[in-house]
């Protein structure tokens, strides 16, 4: 009976059964969604914000011009009163260039002029400050490119798990349903033995039996595959009447090596570099904490025009008695930065040790696949030859029962291990670094 059944699995069981489906590949299944999928667009809006992070939170030189206009009121006469200040800033060198031309009431011509230079040699000594402000804020920016690639690379680990997902309950319930009908087969083959008088009502109970047990496999199997097609459709947002499927042909993925090259490359990994920018980031942070301790002190010279020339140097001393706030926060950037220091390394030690144990797993279900092939293959074989042994009567109906659900069994164990050593490996991938690239991950 269950020789047609072989066969037909052999040459192609796990083809779509209907003609009108049409295969989803696991790149057009990325494509579609990321297309019509919200998450891939909020990561899309956090690597557009980056562009404009550096000028919103560094001081950059800048050009200004104010004009000033009014009049000067006295007892005797009204006179007009206006100037006009021009200055250019360089917050990066911790200068300021202004010149300021005031006119009289009489007429247009100046009847002033101050050209003034000034320089920070404290706080902002030489642009020291800002330099400091760029230096972070260019760490918080390649800090947050790398994990906006780090959420784009799980983002897509999760979308390829939910495929093989959709692989294992579409391969399953078909599983499920070829077994269904050719258990019907065997079942009526039976009912027309018990006419012959070959089987008795026990035997034709007990295959009754096997059948519902069959029917519920299948219901139990299509409900998955129901409840995960359901998701894929919501996930690349196609109209929910159109046929897919997921290309059922698994290629396992190679072994990797060795665990040990990737602990060897790991200062590579862009988990390990995020936890370098972090302890650079508290660094400069404390730095910068230091710095907003300093008085202000700012020297200027200018050279004034009226109806003479004259020329002026100054100093500027802006600083205050106690400084709570400042010597608070620096005490807190120093504490943070112990903190991140103790909070990278044990980071760094629980990513080797995933990468660990993650290798082993990988291992350990390599051996899993290669056991349940062998496990199947031999089922195969077996119930090829109870087949033929209760068709002569050299066996009873439990061995042959027996024989069926071992190899249903081994099937649903083969393409459940395989599925799992995928995703084991889709997992590989995204804790090494490999599955998405850097230069493939502008979004």
């Amino acid at each position: 009976m269950y020789k047609l059944f072989i066969v037909w699995f052999m040459s192609g069981i796990l083809l779509p059964l209907m003609a009108s489906e049409s295969v989803l590949e696991l790149p057009d299944f990325i494509h579609h969604v990321s297309k019509n999928d919200s998450g891939f667009h909020l990561l899309l809006m956090d690597q557009y914000r980056l562009n404009y992070d550096y000028d919103r939170f560094v001081a950059s030189p800048d050009f200004y011009m104010s004009v000033v206009g009014g009049l000067l009121l006295d007892s005797s006469n009204i006179q007009q009163d206006s100037s006009i200040n021009l200055a250019y800033v360089l917050p990066n060198l911790g200068q300021e260039y202004s010149t300021n031309f005031a006119f009289d009431g009489n007429n247009n011509n100046a009847s002033s002029f101050r050209f003034s230079i000034s320089q920070d040699i404290a706080r902002n000594a030489f642009g020291k400050k800002n330099v400091l402000d760029g230096l972070v804020q260019n760490v918080k920016t390649t800090l947050s490119k790398y994990q906006i690639i780090e959420a784009y690379e799980d983002y897509m680990a999760e979308l390829i798990t939910l495929y093989y997902s959709w692989i294992r309950d579409y391969v399953s319930f078909q599983l499920a349903q070829s077994s269904y009908k050719e258990n019907e087969k065997v079942l009526g083959s039976i009912l027309k033995r018990q006419k012959n008088k070959i089987a008795d009502t026990t035997d034709v109970n007990k295959f009754k039996l096997q059948l519902l047990a069959k029917e519920e496999q299948l219901i139990v199997f299509k409900k998955k595959y129901t409840e995960t097609t359901r998701k894929i459709i919501e996930v690349i947002g196609i109209d929910s009447d159109e046929k897919m499927i997921p290309n059922s042909d698994i290629i396992i993925d190679l072994l990797p090596k060795n665990s040990d090259s990737e602990i060897t490359a790991l200062k590579d990994n862009r988990s390990f570099k995020i936890l370098e920018l972090l302890n650079q980031q508290g660094g400069l942070e404390q730095d910068l904490a230091a710095r907003d301790i300093l008085p202000s002190i700012i020297l200027s010279t200018s050279l004034v025009k009226s109806s003479d020339y004259s020329g002026e140097i100054k100093a500027s001393i802006d600083m205050p008695f106690f400084n709570k706030k400042e010597k608070a926060n620096f005490e807190i950037a120093r504490i943070n930065q112990k903190q991140v220091l103790l909070e990278t390394e044990s980071m760094s030690d629980d990513l080797k040790m995933s990468i660990y144990l993650l290798y082993s797993s990988l291992q350990t279900q390599k051996q899993l696949v290669d056991l349940a092939r062998e496990k199947r293959e031999l089922a195969e074989a077996i119930l090829h030859d109870e087949s033929e042994n209760y068709t002569f009567g050299k066996i009873n109906l439990n061995d042959y029962i027996q024989a069926v659900n071992r190899y249903d069994s081994t099937r649903f164990d083969e393409i459940d291990q395989k599925i799992t050593y995928q995703q084991l490996s889709i997992e590989w991938k995204r804790l090494t670094d490999t599955l998405v690239h850097d230069d493939e991950a502008s979004l």
